[in-house]
């Protein structure tokens, strides 16, 4: 059974007087020791997956139809008391920007040491020497100094693995780190990526990583799963879709990433995703996709199973 199996999920937004939907139908199954990439543009609905799974939808959001299993129980159906003893004890999140998720009036020492005393029980002795543990194991330098440092005091770098650390000390049965790179550059991006995929490896944790960089998660993940306006359009194991994709989009992202074109630009796909607010008929990509053809502007695509991968496009059915 998979740790964590997500079915016919709806995340519906209001806006005002407009309704919309940023994840529509959405399967995902992520198995124990596995790590998943989950991969899209920005407005593909991978960041309001994370905050469904974890019950920390924004106001203008909410859960529509739909289960979000966690070891076989439903996370939709939980009070806000049950979701506080598995939130960061028994799934753990990483978001986009450490700092706005690290304590800035306390050091870095102090916030690990309280988590091995408060959630792992620890004496004051061991809380420390598991501080130090946790950051050695990271790859950090001069742990004197990230352990007496504040949040702003500390690189991009540097604070994002404190906050991975934090989340680590915790010791969590599912990790989520969404956009753990964001803001840092292309080598400290891969430097950071490899670390986060060791670690998660090495103490056999299960995770799930959202990038809009597919090419980030080609040494890390087992998986990937490539969501585009909701809804998870191809997924299969990661060497394979990064050799040779199957859905145009997932074409797209990997030119995007790693190609450039004759005259030296980086290549990219060409329109916009779609308004949640006003989607379009038939398949969601069908205007920005260089192999349309006649069913697509109409008819949605159904999923379905190809070469050992699951793809939702026409040229498959």
């Amino acid at each position: 059974m998979a740790l964590l199996s997500i079915r016919d999920l709806d995340i519906e937004l209001r806006h005002q007087e407009r309704f919309g939907y940023a994840v529509r139908g959405l399967d995902l199954d992520i198995e124990a020791g596995e790590i998943v990439g989950l991969v899209g543009e920005s407005g593909s609905g991978k960041s309001l997956t994370a905050r469904a799974v974890m019950g920390l939808l924004p106001s203008a959001a909410s859960a529509g139809r739909g289960q979000i299993l966690f070891d076989g129980m439903d996370l939709l159906t939980f009070t806000e008391e049950e979701m506080e003893k598995v939130r960061g004890r028994r799934i753990g999140i990483m978001f986009q920007n450490p700092r706005e998720s690290l304590n800035p009036v306390f050091t870095v020492g102090n916030q690990l040491r309280t988590v091995y005393r408060k959630v792992r029980g620890h004496g004051k002795r061991r809380a420390r020497e598991e501080a130090r543990l946790m950051l050695r194991s990271l790859g950090l330098r001069d742990i004197d100094r990230v352990l007496a440092s504040y949040p702003h005091q500390l690189s991009g770098g540097m604070a994002q693995r404190a906050l991975l650390a934090l989340t680590l000390a915790c010791d969590p049965e599912l990790l989520i780190a969404d956009e753990p790179a964001t803001g840092l550059d292309a080598a400290t991006q891969t430097r950071l990526f490899v670390e986060i995929g060791r670690v998660i490896k090495e103490t056999g944790k299960t995770a799930m990583i959202i990038t809009h960089d597919i090419s980030l998660v080609s040494g890390v993940c087992d998986s990937v799963a490539v969501m585009y306006s909701g809804q998870v359009v191809e997924r299969g194991g990661v060497a394979e879709v990064g050799r040779q994709p199957l859905h145009p989009y997932s074409t797209g992202l990997l030119k995007a990433a790693d190609f450039a074109d004759e005259g030296g630009r980086a290549s990219y796909i060409p329109g916009s995703p779609p308004d949640p607010f006003t989607p379009t008929g038939g398949c969601p990509f069908h205007p920005r996709c260089p192999k349309v053809f006649e069913p697509c502007a109409d008819l949605a695509p159904l999923a379905v199973s190809t070469g050992g991968r699951l793809v939702r496009c026409h040229l498959y059915e």
